[in-house]
């Protein structure tokens, strides 16, 4: 293998691990095209965090990270926010119904 081949793969390998590592769990298409992508993330040297975040769809189709509207959970904080959203989930549609009828 030539040299500067092997730098450029060594140098592609160095990016990747400092960058870290990500598994997408899943995705909610909202109905004005943006996406929420919902994901397990770790920087090297850093703990795994559950990352929420909101991504716009530009013209082009493309999408792209909202810098401000993301939330991101030590693994030690998901249990948490789990029974909250099954709190939501249990209660959300008598809530609806109540406010609805005034």
């Amino acid at each position: 293998m030539r040299p500067d081949r092997a730098a450029r793969r060594e140098l592609r390998r160095a990016i990747s691990e400092a960058e870290g590592r990500e598994q997408m769990l899943g995705t909610i298409d909202m109905s004005n095209g943006d996406q929420i992508q919902i994901s397990l993330f770790r920087e090297r040297g850093r703990p795994v965090i559950l990352s929420i975040w909101l991504l716009h769809r530009f013209v082009d189709g493309t999408l792209h990270p909202d810098n401000h509207r993301g939330l991101r959970f030590f693994l030690s904080e998901v249990p948490t926010l789990a029974r909250a959203v099954a709190k939501a989930l249990e209660e959300g549609p008598c809530f609806a119904r109540e406010t609805e009828s005034g």
